[in-house]
């Protein structure tokens, strides 16, 4: 089981709009991703290089 606040939902089902030109603006300037940042500039990070998602499971969650 997943706990998932309300937040998420409103997150969900907010409408992006258009982001085309952001989308243009990365391939223009060949933006690398942030798994791409920690592999090659940042390997010494503490964070897992094969994360699925961060957070953590709180007390109430589990009671849900």
């Amino acid at each position: 089981m997943v706990c998932r606040g309300w937040w998420v939902t409103a997150v969900r089902q907010t409408p992006l709009g258009d982001i085309t030109e952001r989308k243009q603006l990365r391939a223009k300037l060949k933006c690398k991703s942030f798994q791409w940042y920690l592999t090659n500039i940042y390997p010494e990070s503490l964070m897992p290089n094969d994360y699925y998602s961060l957070g953590e499971v709180s007390p109430l969650c589990l009671l849900l």
